[in-house]
């Protein structure tokens, strides 16, 4: 079937066409993870529980249902909540309305809870947050009328544990909150203006913080449900480097790749996309010499990730690839391509480390496929720098080609904004999805 289908696209007894993209593909960390179990030790004040209610006094507070986001999944863990990353959220009660630190009750009101603490010292305070559309709101919490923790929105949006249907879902952080043995009171409310809705507080003794279970860090559910989407990437025996239990050299010997920056030393196993790999082969042969081979990568794999997952962002208009981890993208691909080079299976004539990055096209768990964005300027100029210099060191002659973009508009724009890639990339070399640009009247 191969070899047909090959002939039919790529001979000159079918269409003749003489360019193949191959996906190196990042590859997912998927299967069961383990069920998270809620922290016993935590304390939890809720809307609904009877003696862990807060007071408040605002004309248009009222505890409601939410069930905007039953069917989405978490996308983290946290062993506080008991919260497993891939399980659907569910429905759960929220209430809207909280003003600000000190605001007297109108409309709204602070929400007011009584924390029972059975010694004196530090606590770590963990709020569960919601908002309909984008949040630049901050959150604020009094301790007994005297100490004021804030957090401000840009930690709050890098919080986000849950999101779709334009509903968003945070969960928050508080750490070294002094409280003193017996009552103490503690005050919700935003400190700039009115804060994001609120469901759930937990409270535990500093030390006392749940734990998620050892090698499950990026570990979820599978969730790429198209037949030809569920790219394996290369990484293999991915293992996170410490270097209080080895020196930096032992995971350099050990392993085919380990790169300190990203903080994890891998494998390659050269065995794990074959069925890709032999469409690309069949295409070569049919359509002969003049065939042009283009190595692209969807995503970074999932370790070089933020959200731990290659199909996305968990906010899918951010950037995917950790700023720690260019180097390492940059490393595998070419680790890749010189591999194949080097075998004589397949001679890649072009190499891009991204598809369709400037759009929000890809988010965490998604069941389309791999994506990853990248913002135009230095998100997209350091990546395209990176794979450029390690295929320079591994004297691989390639084009590096982007950006890859869905329009020529979006295409033109990057290509300006990203200077530092203007002196690598060739204007022959920028390929595009679309070719119908926004031609103004």
């Amino acid at each position: 079937m191969t070899d047909k289908a090959a002939e039919v696209f790529f001979s000159d007894k079918g269409l003749d066409m003489n360019i193949g993209r191959y996906n190196v593909g990042g590859g997912d960390h998927v299967g069961v993870p383990t069920e998270v179990p809620v922290n016993e030790k935590a304390q939890f004040y809720d809307l609904e529980t009877e003696g862990y209610t807060p007071e408040y006094s605002g004309s248009k507070m009222a505890v409601g249902e939410n069930a905007a986001m039953k069917d989405l999944q978490y996308t983290v863990s946290d062993a506080d909540f008991g919260i497993t990353k891939g399980n659907k959220v569910g429905t759960f009660k929220s209430i809207g309305w909280i003003n600000k630190l000190g605001d007297k009750p109108g409309d709204g009101d602070n929400l007011r809870y009584t924390v029972n603490a059975k010694e004196e010292g530090k606590y770590t305070v963990k709020l569960l947050l919601t908002l309909t559309g984008s949040n630049k709101r901050d959150v604020a919490i009094r301790v007994n009328d005297s100490e004021d923790h804030i957090i401000d929105a840009d930690t709050i949006n890098s919080n986000l544990i849950a999101s779709g249907n334009n509903n968003l879902l945070f969960l928050v952080t508080i750490p070294d909150v002094v409280l003193k043995a017996g009552e103490n009171t503690i005050n919700i409310a935003g400190k700039n203006d009115w804060t994001l809705d609120f469901v759930k507080m937990a409270v535990i003794k500093s030390g006392e913080e749940g734990t998620l279970p050892e090698g499950e860090e990026y570990l979820h559910s599978p969730h790429i449900t198209r037949s030809d989407s569920a790219v394996p990437g290369y990484a293999k025996d991915v293992t996170k480097i410490d270097t209080n239990k080895h020196e930096l050299s032992w995971y350099e010997t050990e392993y085919d790749r380990a790169d300190e920056a990203c903080g994890y030393a891998w494998n390659y196993d050269w065995d794990a996309d074959v069925n890709q790999l032999n469409i690309l082969k069949a295409a070569a042969e049919a359509s002969g010499e003049d065939f042009i081979a283009e190595a692209f990568s969807n995503s970074p794999p999932y370790f070089m990730t933020n959200s731990g997952c290659s199909s996305g962002a968990v906010d899918s208009g951010k950037d995917n690839l950790r700023a720690d981890s260019y180097h390492a993208f940059a490393v595998y691909m070419a680790d890749v391509i010189e591999h194949w080079n080097n075998e004589g299976v397949i001679t890649f004539q072009s190499a891009t480390p991204m598809n369709e990055p400037y759009t929000n096209y890809w988010g965490a768990y998604s069941n389309k496929q791999e994506g990853c964005h990248f913002d135009q300027g230095e998100s997209q100029s350091k990546i395209i720098e990176a794979l450029n210099e390690e295929l320079e060191k591994k004297g691989i002659d390639i084009i590096i080609s982007g950006t890859d973009e869905t329009s020529i508009d979006t295409a033109i724009s990057s290509y300006k904004l990203s200077l530092m890639k203007q002196r690598i990339l060739s204007k022959e070399s920028i390929p595009i999805h679309t070719a119908v640009p926004n031609v103004p009247n």
